[in-house]
């Protein structure tokens, strides 16, 4: 007799639906306090919102889909909403094999194509060099990419603290006659960019050795039947009784 079978439950609907009835509360709660709707008619509002959000639930970039914009979508058309939620989330799976979302942590004062395509540059050279084989390894090649940047960017500073610490003195010099010591403020900052410098050199240093434990760890040996072993990646012939060749085994010593 076959057992009834029981669908199967996406494990993402119960927090995407919490993330959009949330958004929902908070959108009614903004009407009820800065337009002093009652609640009803904040309620009302939101729905006539969500009524003009379809369009640009389908058609602007993912990153800009909120979670009101989703929820339009699931009461007007569920087929189209689970359409766009896959897009998104396969956007984000582009975002994260193509480096431009480690990117985005690292940028300062906003993005440059010039600023991302350094970044991309950088990371591509460790990832040529190391050739990461899997999740873990690509996020220690996107860290150590991270580090190296914010290195270089404090490591510019300290050269323009300095420079400008270094200018005054020989300003100094020249008008008074004698050296004064950098004031209290400029030598902190100089200070401080030095120390930035070798946090992330440090940051990078302890990543790569990370990598490189990852890499130095045994690989996993899986016997998958009596003439063949797996070991890592490669397959390799075994000998008789499923023993691998060359290796000696002493015989059992008798009592």
């Amino acid at each position: 007799m076959n057992a009834a079978v029981e669908p199967v439950r996406n494990p993402e609907a119960g927090p995407v639906a919490r993330e959009m009835v949330a958004a929902l509360r908070e959108m009614v709660q903004s009407y009820e306090l800065e337009e002093g709707l009652s609640t009803p008619e904040a309620v009302a509002r939101v729905r006539e919102d969500l009524a003009e959000r379809e369009e640009r639930a389908l058609e602007c970039p993912p990153p800009e889909v909120s979670w009101p914009d989703l929820e339009s979508l699931l009461e007007r058309d569920p087929q189209k909403y689970l359409q766009r939620w896959e897009e998104i989330k396969q956007a984000a799976r582009e975002e994260l094999l193509s480096g431009h979302r480690a990117c985005q942590p690292v940028e300062m004062h906003g993005s440059t194509p010039w600023q991302r395509a350094r970044f991309l540059a950088l990371r591509s050279e460790l990832a040529d060099g190391w050739q990461p084989r899997n999740g873990v390894e690509r996020q220690l090649i996107d860290t150590m990419a991270q580090a190296q940047t914010a290195v270089e960017y404090w490591l510019e500073a300290l050269m323009v603290k300095a420079a400008r610490e270094a200018r005054m003195e020989q300003a100094a010099l020249r008008n008074e006659g004698r050296r004064e010591p950098p004031p209290v403020t400029g030598f902190q900052a100089v200070e401080q960019a030095g120390a930035m410098v070798d946090r992330f050199n440090r940051m990078f240093l302890r990543t790569l050795r990370a990598f490189q434990d990852l890499r130095r760890r045994a690989p996993a040996v899986i016997v998958q039947n009596v003439g063949q072993v797996t070991i890592g990646e490669q397959q390799r012939p075994t000998g008789e009784m499923g023993k691998a060749p060359g290796r000696c085994h002493a015989p059992a010593r008798r009592r």
